[in-house]
């Protein structure tokens, strides 16, 4: 397995040059696909301190609310509340009795129920 450090620059710059994708530089790297959030961040940092252009880098649309709001969908339900409450369609207060998330000085934790559109 090739460790990050052990590769120069210039064979650096050659792998972030013929990839597409964070994933492919990863891999032409030596490591697993599926590596830890630590070493994806030495492999973005390294990119960063060289200044290569990843303009060419291939990165997924965020899906819309809609496409995430399906019956049986996969996005976790604690990610898709934080984005509701970011994009202020979902108030951080209860929908039956406006009761807001404090009480008694405990943080009440609101679950997500069915949402029309």
């Amino acid at each position: 397995m090739c460790i990050l450090s052990s590769i120069s620059d210039d064979e650096f710059r050659c792998i972030i040059k013929s990839s597409f994708y964070l994933k492919d530089v990863i891999v032409k790297c030596g490591y697993k696909a599926s590596l830890s959030k630590r070493t994806r961040d030495k492999i973005k940092k390294r990119i960063y301190s060289l200044d290569l252009d990843t303009s060419h880098f291939k990165y997924p649309e965020r899906k819309t609310i809609k496409q995430l709001c399906v019956v049986n969908g996969k996005y976790h339900r604690g990610g898709l509340k934080r984005r509701l409450i970011k994009e202020n369609i979902l108030k951080e207060i209860c929908d039956s009795c406006g009761q807001l998330p404090m009480h008694n000085n405990k943080v009440l934790v609101f679950t997500i129920g069915p949402y029309k559109w």
